[in-house]
């Protein structure tokens, strides 16, 4: 699993994604719901977001709810591949 992380905020807080590489392992990807997966490749690209900014940019992949987003990053969170500033 990645050692780096990634930081998003959620309602105007910040998260930061932890990875250093700007791609995502095939043992990552079989570890990740096709929605984590898309956010975590939202995040590649840019080192931190706000949560709604990761919203708007989905919702444009997928038919999907803010508080989905928000349920989401947390469950990233707490499996250390990203940051939320506090």
């Amino acid at each position: 699993m990645l050692q780096d992380y990634i930081n998003v905020t959620e309602n105007c807080k910040t998260f930061r994604r932890k990875m250093k590489e700007h791609t995502i392992s095939e043992e990552l990807k079989s570890s990740l719901s096709p929605l984590e997966l898309d956010v975590l490749e939202i995040l590649l690209p840019d080192r931190e977001l706000k949560s709604r900014e990761i919203f708007n940019r989905l919702k444009t992949r997928r038919e999907v709810a803010h508080s989905s987003v928000a349920v989401i990053l947390d469950r990233l969170r707490k499996k250390g591949l990203l940051e939320r500033e506090q």
